[in-house]
């Protein structure tokens, strides 16, 4: 219970009142610079392609799929329940539980606690790990081998790029969260 006055407590019904009033406002909202914001989903899109088309190459090498490598290297960090597992690496808890199954199977997990058929609790292995730094070790060699192709101006000024988008895609964010006063 809250005991500052004039602050109220906000419960779960008030909570889905103003996510719905978000989504109602996000729908209605008119967009202001169609072009811009088209130009920047499809430069996302073409960014997302790259790294997907990257972790397919790397999965080819390391047996390891890119949704099992999320989910174990959640696990390595002692993230152990499939719910914070999922939020983590945003998937759904079914999803994550197959995923944990599966690499429980090849020894990658070692499931310490279950109900049932639901896992609680989960551990990495020493395989685990193992599979872990082999695919850091795959992801790392790959980007290097793609790098060296290019001229080492392009990839200074791609890394001075990436180091800006993330600068201001970090204070957008930002100003979205925190309102400017």
């Amino acid at each position: 219970m809250n005991t500052q006055p004039g602050i109220a407590e906000i419960t779960l019904s008030d909570n889905r009142e103003l996510i719905s009033a978000a989504r109602r406002e996000l729908a209605t909202t008119t967009v202001n610079d169609t072009e811009t914001t088209a130009r920047f989903v499809t430069q996302l899109g073409a960014l997302r392609d790259f790294a997907e088309g990257m972790s397919r190459g790397i999965e080819q090498f390391t047996y390891l799929k890119t949704s099992e490598h999320a989910v174990l290297s959640t696990v390595a960090k002692d993230i152990s329940h499939p719910r914070h597992i999922g939020r983590r690496v945003g998937m759904d808890r079914e999803v994550v539980h197959t995923i944990l199954i599966a690499l429980e199977e090849r020894g990658f997990v070692y499931v310490s606690e279950r109900i049932g058929d639901r896992i609680i609790d989960v551990t990495v292995t020493d395989n685990g790990h193992a599979a872990l730094a082999q695919t850091e070790a795959v992801q790392f060699r790959s980007l290097d081998a793609l790098l060296q192709q290019a001229p080492r101006q392009d990839v200074q000024r791609l890394l001075y790029l990436l180091d800006e988008a993330t600068e201001l895609a970090t204070r957008l964010a930002q100003s979205a969260i925190v309102p400017q006063s």
